[in-house]
């Protein structure tokens, strides 16, 4: 009869990992993970700028689209009741009374904030020959204001940001 040997444990033939292999498999993978984290730091800085610089823009972008619109619908030639270079006050086709304004950096519509960190907000007007109208005919007289042009330049973080638009409001000059 032949003697079993019995073996508590592992095989000779199986053997684990030595303390120096798990150091350096270790080492080596701290190294690629300090690389990898390298080159996604700046990837997601600069997409986090990205999305602040779009936010930025398109603050600015929805006021003078918003102006824009109310603008175009100006009631009649006898609503414009203030025509200033960073004011404007009319009357809209409901007959509500509209003020936009320039508030130190701020553009207000109606007293409530439109827009913030402006750094300018010029409104331009023009008469039917596309002449600059220097002081432009308001209520009670009927005004003689054609086309109006607006520029909003909205600066933050040392960045800014200048939007142009101009208008025809349909209901001057039929």
């Amino acid at each position: 009869m032949q003697k079993i040997k019995r073996t508590a444990g592992l095989s000779r033939n199986c053997r684990g990992y030595t303390l120096v292999e798990t150091a350096v498999a270790l080492s080596i993978m701290g190294s690629m993970l300090l690389s990898v984290n390298m080159f996604m730091k700046p990837m997601t800085d600069l997409w986090s700028l990205k999305i602040f610089q779009d936010d930025f823009q398109q603050e600015s972008r929805l006021a003078l689209m918003r102006l824009m619109r109310e603008l175009s619908q100006i009631k009649d030639p006898a609503s414009v009741l203030i025509a200033e270079s960073h004011r404007i006050q009319f009357q809209n086709a409901a007959s509500q009374t509209i003020t936009y304004r320039l508030d130190g950096t701020q553009i207000l519509r109606n007293n409530r904030t439109l827009a913030k960190n402006v750094g300018e907000f010029t409104l331009s007007y023009f008469d039917k020959d596309h002449a600059a109208l220097a002081s432009p005919l308001v209520n009670p007289a009927s005004t003689n204001i054609y086309r109006i042009s607006a520029t909003v330049r909205t600066d933050q973080g040392g960045r800014s940001v200048t939007a142009r638009s101009q208008v025809r409001p349909r209901n001057l000059f039929g």
